[in-house]
């Protein structure tokens, strides 16, 4: 199953890229990411009508997606990993948040790149969107 919301919310993004790397132009390639159940992150090329690319780096489900708000790049969060992703290939970046011990059900980040997640049981976490970064957990 893939679930996907054309939002920039969980799920699925989607942004105009140009050819060179990390900066946008008005007449490119519109291209929409999703997470599914299978453990896969598609990049889609919605010109072409298929996917341009299929990441495999995580071993549970996609739980969710958020784009960087000033970075061409986007998280993806599993139960066992939030990791980074540069666009518009979709090279592996780092590991945002590793072995985190909840199951993740939305995650957004702010203009800081601050990256907040809801996890199951109304518990959340907030970290920087960067390698390394200290991790804050919110309980309830």
């Amino acid at each position: 199953m893939i679930r996907m919301e054309l939002s920039f919310g969980a799920r699925v993004a989607a942004r105009k890229l140009s050819a060179k790397r990390n900066s946008p132009a008005p007449h490119t390639t519109l291209q929409v990411i999703s997470g599914s159940h299978d453990s896969t992150i598609r990049l889609w090329d919605l010109r072409k009508g298929k996917a341009s690319a299929v990441l495999t780096h995580h071993k549970k489900s996609i739980r969710a997606l958020a784009m960087h708000p000033h970075e061409f790049a986007f998280a993806s969060a599993s139960a066992e990993n939030i990791k980074k992703w540069a666009l518009p290939d979709g090279d592996f970046l780092h590991n945002m948040l590793s072995q985190q011990r909840a199951i993740i059900n939305s995650m957004a980040i702010n203009q800081d790149g601050v990256v907040a997640t809801g996890e199951r049981g109304g518990a959340g976490a907030v970290a920087r969107a960067r390698r390394g970064g200290s991790v804050v957990k919110l309980g309830v």
